[in-house]
């Protein structure tokens, strides 16, 4: 999928779920009720091993992840080039096939 703009962005992860380019190799979510985003750069080989987790012990990705994430109190201005591709999927429908 492809967002137009960072707001739209911003309200899907709101209202839907958390997001994975592979592009980008980049996972976004939501991080608190204030708004803010969490980002991580996630290969595709750690993307499937997250997938393969989540589903198996039903969570979201970011139950397994580590320190090494950038968390962005205030994203406005943070995703301008993120817009820009059209490969985002919501990590609900991930699945390793899509690449």
């Amino acid at each position: 999928m492809k967002f137009y703009s960072e707001q739209e962005l911003f309200d899907y992860l709101n209202e839907n779920g958390d997001l994975y380019s592979p592009s980008l190799c980049t996972y976004l979510f939501l991080y608190n009720e204030n708004g803010a985003i969490c980002e991580y750069s996630i290969d595709s080989q750690e993307a499937n091993e997250l997938n393969h987790l989540s589903k198996e012990n039903h969570e979201s990705w970011s139950a397994f992840l580590g320190p090494g994430g950038s968390i962005y109190d205030d994203p406005e201005g943070y995703f301008e080039n993120d817009i820009e591709v059209d490969d985002w999927i919501n990590t609900n429908d991930y699945d390793s096939t899509n690449e």
